[in-house]
């Protein structure tokens, strides 16, 4: 028979993974729970957050914000609003249907001669 070897000991904390890039598909507008929770993820994303620096946050399990950035769960509006602020946005505007969100355009005055 093989001895087990116990994995070495080390006093350094674990190192974190990269952000993956957010897949780019379509959320059904209707379906609040997919829109909020996407754009949980792609705010998190944005913000080089990880799902460990979310459910410390807030003191949520991993697996529980995981099914909600992948619109998996029922969510109350207080859960809505802990995860939100942790990403620093309105709940209102992680539930807009894509089309709806705008970026604004910021044009540099020309010079005219």
């Amino acid at each position: 028979m093989a001895k087990r070897v116990p994995p070495a000991s080390t006093d350094s904390p674990p190192k974190k993974r990269a952000p993956r890039q957010v897949p780019v598909d379509d959320v059904p507008p209707d379906d609040l729970q997919a829109l909020f929770g996407r754009s949980l993820k792609i705010a998190r994303l944005q913000m080089r957050l990880t799902l460990e620096d979310i459910t410390l946050a807030t003191g949520m399990k991993n697996q529980y914000v995981s099914k909600v950035e992948n619109g998996q769960t029922n969510l109350t509006l207080a859960t809505m609003k802990k995860l939100a602020a942790v990403v620093r946005l309105d709940v209102s505007e992680m539930i807009k249907r894509p089309s709806l969100r705008t970026n604004p355009v910021i044009r540099t005055p020309r010079n005219k001669p």
